[in-house]
């Protein structure tokens, strides 16, 4: 994992919006996360199918985005993120754990397939 990402991931601050480029209604081929502290950017590698994971200076102007899996993460912090690599050992996966003011955690896996972005909620 990149050190912005890492120093992003430790020093979030609360998510503000989450804007992107959507090919379908849960599909993304882009997805920007504003946090107080940066922007965290999530995009798709279309030769390896692989996530780009990165800190941006400020979103890009895409809309913002009202998926479901999304939409109660806004106000929450940064607990911990991962980078996953599959058993042929691609990178396709970033997963983030979110926590508010309650203590209340929520974590979703983004999963790069196909040139595009899958939001999947990790239930424990």
């Amino acid at each position: 994992m990149d050190a912005d990402v890492m120093k992003l991931a430790s020093e979030s601050g609360e998510l503000e919006a989450v804007t992107g480029l959507a090919l379908s209604e849960d599909r993304f081929t882009v997805l920007q996360f504003a946090f107080t502290c940066g922007v965290l950017s999530l995009g798709c590698d279309d030769d390896t199918d692989e996530i780009i994971v990165k800190v941006i200076n400020a979103a890009s102007g895409y809309p913002r985005v009202t998926h479901a899996g999304l939409a109660d993460l806004i106000g929450m912090c940064i607990e911990y993120a991962w980078m996953l690599t599959n058993h042929r050992g691609y990178l396709d996966v970033f997963q983030l754990r979110l926590m508010d003011k309650q203590r209340r955690e929520e974590t979703r896996q983004f999963e790069v397939a196909a040139s595009t972005m899958r939001i999947h909620r990790v239930v424990v």
